[in-house]
């Protein structure tokens, strides 16, 4: 059984049409959990204890997917949900 360049060209559409949709799904469930979690946390905000926790377990990954992994919570931590760990410029929000 051979694959057309055509049906493997739409298959390929697809499958980017559906991480897009995971992407902005995951994005938009995210920002409203952290939101409800910011504003039950009183002075010490969820979301400035899980950017340290991010970075400090990240710290502790020594294999070869790290970057993997910095760019996978670096795509969902897009607007809206950026600006809520006070990072608000275009940089990524993890280095």
């Amino acid at each position: 059984m051979e694959i057309s360049n055509h049906e493997l060209f739409q298959l390929i559409q697809g499958l980017q049409r559906e991480n897009i949709a995971i992407n902005t799904a995951a994005n938009f469930l995210f920002y409203n959990i952290v939101d409800i979690l910011d504003q039950q946390s009183g002075d010490k905000k969820f979301s400035d204890e899980l950017k340290t926790r991010l970075h400090s377990e990240l710290s502790k990954i020594t294999t070869s997917g790290k970057p993997e992994i910095k760019v996978a919570i670096n795509t969902l931590m897009q607007p809206p949900v950026r600006p809520m760990f006070g990072n608000t410029s275009p940089e990524p929000f993890l280095k």
